[in-house]
């Protein structure tokens, strides 16, 4: 801007006028050649006649009167650069944050599809994978609790002639000690009448066998003790399912390794297995159990299977013992145990019905054999009645020495062994109708069991 003193005027005896605010604006526009603005800083060069000025933006001229002389004051409006950096660097500011929050949700939608893709891909290509690897976390998970209920309701049985383990029944209190009543097997006690009990403590202590069945294959020991025993709580071994997970808990080999826990499933209901009583060679009874492929192991006898929940759901027994088989195990049903433990428990025995007879299988004669016999040789299966009691059930029902009996009740008979079944499901005092073959004929003989 030209600077012009506020007194400036042309002398009065000069005929020259004082300039008018056009003619100052017109010598401004003319004087000015060449201006350069730098940010920040703004300035203005012209040739001779040089008037200093300052330009600023925005500036405007203001018109004055001073001592009745028209000068011009300038009034300068410099532009708000300060604030205008200030909110464009916030509005930068806001910018950058909306993209880093757009980022960070991007990342997490990836990830998300990611995870779900995957998921989506193992359910569709790898079921099988994700399925046993579900049911082994939930396996392992329950079989631990399971087995930690188990092994200190479990015990092992020693005897002069081996060792076995049981499972603890029932406590009670009598006086200052605990009388604890054990399930095990009777081939584990025979015909023993004392055993050691191994008990979870590592306490040892001699029990007493209060009775045994050679036919269901077992036993009850009855033990007093000094320290706090706990009982097995008894399942329900009719709700089994093929499949089911169980354990088996005992002493296999010997007390050294008492406590041992096998794990396995049910692998079938209601299995039926001969077993040789007399050790003839002949299978004597039908034993009815649960299959399992938890290990049962020389030792394992008379120890508990148990459920997920820890219940009592059957006896270990036996096992196929066959290098050509694995995994089949069998195991009394508690269902099928309970009525037999009873028994013993008070009565030391099973009472089961008299009949007072011996026969043999027909199917063991040979043809010659048959016709030496004057046995019928159009007769294939059943008993024949090799000898009769005196005063007997079958003698006084008038059984005879060469009758073959070929159904009691609605059970066909094919073997002594199918007849001493169907007879054991009835009581003494039971009256039960025979069908026998004699002189070529069929007869009905109902007898009345001792």
């Amino acid at each position: 801007m030209t600077n012009y003193d506020d007194n400036k005027s042309l002398d009065e005896n000069t005929n020259e006028e004082t300039p008018k605010i056009e003619d100052v604006k017109q010598v401004e526009e003319t004087e000015v050649e060449e201006a350069t603005v730098n940010e920040g800083e703004q300035e203005t060069r012209v040739e001779e006649p040089v008037h200093e000025e300052t330009v600023v933006d925005d500036s405007v001229y203001e018109e004055t009167i001073i001592n009745n002389t028209e000068v011009f004051k300038e009034k300068t409006i410099n532009k708000p650069t300060q604030k205008i950096v200030k909110k464009d660097k916030k509005t930068r500011g806001i910018i950058l944050s909306i993209i880093v929050l757009f980022l960070v949700i991007w990342n997490v939608f990836l990830t998300y599809q990611l995870i779900s893709n995957n998921n989506t891909s193992q359910n569709n290509g790898d079921t099988n994978n994700t399925s046993t690897i579900q049911n082994a976390t939930y396996a392992t998970t329950d079989l631990t609790k399971a087995a930690e209920k188990g092994i200190p309701k479990t015990v092992g049985i020693s005897t002069k002639s081996g060792s076995g383990s049981g499972a603890i029944y029932k406590t009670e209190k009598k006086d200052d000690k605990t009388v604890v009543t054990i399930i095990t097997n009777y081939h584990v006690v025979t015909t023993n009448k004392t055993v050691d009990v191994l008990f979870a403590n590592e306490q040892k202590i001699e029990g007493t066998v209060l009775g045994g069945d050679i036919y269901t294959d077992l036993a009850v020991v009855q033990v007093e003790v000094d320290f706090a025993v706990e009982a097995f709580s008894t399942g329900d071994s009719s709700a089994l399912t093929a499949g089911e997970w169980v354990l088996a808990v005992g002493s296999p080999l010997s007390f050294d390794f008492s406590g041992t826990v096998t794990e396995g499933i049910i692998s079938g209901k209601d299995r039926v297995v001969g077993v040789d009583l007399d050790g003839d060679g002949t299978d004597d009874w039908d034993m009815i159990v649960l299959q399992t492929t938890a290990a049962i192991n020389p030792g394992n006898s008379g120890g508990p299977l148990i459920n997920l929940s820890g219940e009592l759901i059957g006896i270990n027994s036996m096992k196929i013992a066959n290098q050509s088989v694995e995994g089949m195990g069998f195991a009394i049903p508690i269902n099928e145990v309970i009525p037999i433990v009873e028994q013993l428990i008070e009565k030391g025995i099973v009472e089961r019905p008299l009949i007072g007879l011996s026969g043999r299988n027909l199917q063991d004669y040979s043809t010659a054999h048959k016709s030496y016999l004057n046995l019928p040789l159009d007769v294939e299966a059943g008993v024949v009645v090799v000898e009769v009691v005196p005063d007997g059930a079958a003698s006084k029902a008038g059984l005879k020495e060469g009758d073959i009996i070929t159904k009691i009740g609605d059970i066909e008979i094919e073997s002594f062994k199918d007849f001493r079944i169907g007879l054991y499901q009835h009581q003494s005092g039971d009256e039960v109708v025979l069908e026998v073959y004699r002189n070529g004929k069929t007869e009905s003989v109902t007898v009345t069991l001792g």
